[in-house]
């Protein structure tokens, strides 16, 4: 039976008081204050046990329940997150169900994490509505589109300078390429793209942005020696529009986390960058789960393309009846002494 409504407190403790003053049964004083003798004993115990605070309430929560981790499994958890720093709550809790074999919540490992300070609560910022969204091309499977992007560059601990060449299947997320080239010129990268579709294969679409050496402001649609060799080999090439790096967000989401790792940490010599580079991607692409992939790994989508590279003959035979000019490195032919530019 419950209390009468009143302040319960004042009449546990009153309750209390005539026990101890009448000296009457306790059947008989549970009767005065409407109360069973079962409650009656346990408020007596309370007393007994605490004084008088221990009238107070006591919380309703378990002790303990049968989804509750153990200390392994919590220490599991944060030492998963020391391996992957970069990683939130929901790449910590896909990768330990499945290292484990075992499923547990993700609320689990949110709070785990939270409690041991390594997530913080970010207010969200109202996104503004993307503008020319005709332009944003997206793959549909791999091999669809390749992104590629020269990744903003820093000095190493020999004042040499590092700018990795970053090329992505934007569909898996799959990172193809990712170190410094010793030049950044249209050559060094054709010899990239010659190793990559050696092995890879060709995709339909190469995505980039509007800088050199894969495009040039004063080239008639901004044709470069390199998109022009791209082209040749049946690839399209696709341009974002300038100042708009969200169009190739994926890409830039990666170059994120690669600055995070590699670009902030300790600075180190060039050999140590290119080592620290190699194990960023292998990490990206075979340990990372994405959720945009339903937080599978790039490794785990990404295949070759079925469009196999040739390389191309560098003889050309021409028509009898055409009029043959070496084009200059400088876009220019000649013909009867003078000089006519083309590109």
């Amino acid at each position: 039976m419950p209390w009468k409504e009143q302040n319960v407190m004042e009449s546990r403790q009153a309750f209390i008081d005539d026990y101890l003053g009448e000296r009457v049964s306790i059947s008989s004083l549970c009767e005065r204050y409407g109360v069973s003798t079962k409650t009656g004993y346990k408020w007596l115990k309370r007393f007994k046990e605490n004084g008088y605070p221990g009238l107070a309430n006591m919380s309703k929560r378990p002790h303990e329940h049968s989804q509750q981790l153990t200390e392994k499994q919590i220490c599991d958890v944060i030492h998963l997150k020391k391996e992957f720093m970069e990683f939130g709550p929901k790449k910590i809790h896909n990768l330990y169900n499945r290292s484990h074999n075992i499923d547990i919540s993700l609320s689990s490992v949110s709070r785990i994490l939270k409690r041991s300070g390594f997530t913080k609560t970010y207010k969200k910022r109202r996104a503004n509505p993307l503008e020319h969204k005709a332009m944003i091309l997206e793959a549909k499977s791999p091999n669809d589109i390749w992104t590629i992007d020269f990744k903003g560059h820093w000095q190493s601990s020999e004042r040499n300078k590092c700018e990795p060449l970053t090329i992505v299947d934007q569909y898996s997320r799959f990172i193809l390429y990712c170190l410094p080239l010793v030049k950044s010129d249209g050559e060094h990268v054709k010899d990239v793209f010659v190793s990559l579709f050696k092995r890879y294969g060709l995709p339909k679409v190469i995505k980039s942005d509007n800088g050199p050496p894969f495009a040039h402001s004063l080239s008639p649609r901004g044709i470069t020696r390199l998109s022009n060799w791209i082209m040749s080999l049946g690839i399209d090439v696709h341009r974002i529009q300038p100042a708009k790096p969200y169009q190739n967000g994926k890409h830039e989401r990666m170059h994120k986390d690669l600055k995070a790792l590699v670009q902030l940490g300790p600075r180190l010599s060039m050999k140590e960058y290119h080592g620290s580079l190699k194990m960023f991607q292998e990490r990206y692409n075979y340990q990372r789960p994405h959720e945009g992939l339903d937080m599978k790994f790039p490794s785990e989508i990404y295949h070759q393309s079925d469009r196999k590279y040739h390389e191309p003959s560098k003889d050309i035979d021409y028509p009898k009846d055409m009029f043959i000019r070496r084009v200059y490195k400088s876009g220019e032919i000649k013909d009867q002494a003078n000089l006519y530019k083309i590109s």
